[in-house]
């Protein structure tokens, strides 16, 4: 008989250190981090930005080494982000809403400061949003938006004052016309490009900050590109002619 307690003793005693420790093994922060896929904006370090790459349907993931994790800001994925010429800032469009994906926020978070700050948010991001977000200096930076029938827009923030203003590019809707756009910029000039606007991002050569259009032909081939320095309240054109 006391052998069979101490049997049941044995059982009972293995049976409960088994227990603790699944129990200590599931509130481990080791654990955690391993079945964890996503990493917040703000545990990003500055030098490791060169890892981070945009994924399928307007995704942002962060990837070094064997690790691969989708970027998130409160528990929100990103679907843009891009680091200032400075390197001290970063802006990024999320979906602060788990509802709907018409209403996007615009975030610029101060990599020094550790502070965020939401300066532009829309309820019809469909429209308002229709491409990556890119910086023109550090007080400025643009996206497309969308427009209409044979054109595009672009939007020009300016974090400081958050106020907006609105550029167009249209070009002819049919093949058989000529291929060309006409570019109506932010500050009420207006340009004639040879060429159809294929992309458009913004480089930061030599401290100068210039916005670029890369232009293609109807068959989708490239015919060059058209550059444009920011001054901050003016775009020059500095493109060389052939």
């Amino acid at each position: 008989m006391r052998k069979k307690h101490f049997l049941v003793a044995c059982f009972i005693a293995v049976l409960a250190g088994f227990i603790a420790v699944n129990l200590l093994l599931s509130q481990s922060p080791y654990i955690e981090a391993l079945s964890d896929d996503t990493i917040d904006v703000s545990d990003i370090n500055i030098s490791d930005y060169l890892f981070i790459f945009k994924g399928e349907q307007n995704t942002v993931f962060f990837r070094k080494n064997t690790i691969e994790k989708q970027v998130v800001y409160d528990n929100k994925p990103l679907t843009s982000i891009a680091l200032s010429p400075s390197q001290m800032q970063v802006g990024f469009f999320y979906h602060p809403n788990d509802a709907t994906t018409e209403e996007a926020s615009l975030v610029i978070y101060n990599l020094y400061e550790n502070t965020f700050q939401k300066i532009y948010h829309t309820t019809f991001a469909s429209w308002d949003i229709r491409g990556a977000l890119y910086w023109l200096d550090d007080a400025h930076v643009f996206f497309k938006r969308h427009c209409g029938t044979s054109c595009h827009g672009l939007t020009l923030l300016n974090i400081k004052s958050k106020s907006t203003t609105h550029a167009v590019l249209s070009f002819p809707p049919l093949p058989d016309m000529q291929e060309k756009t006409h570019f109506k910029d932010w500050f009420g000039n207006e340009y004639e490009m040879e060429g159809l606007v294929d992309d458009v991002r913004s480089v930061t050569e030599n401290g100068l900050h210039y916005m670029v259009f890369m232009l293609k032909n109807y068959e989708g081939n490239s015919v060059g590109q058209k550059r444009f320095l920011f001054t901050g309240d003016a775009l020059e054109d500095v493109s060389i002619s052939p």
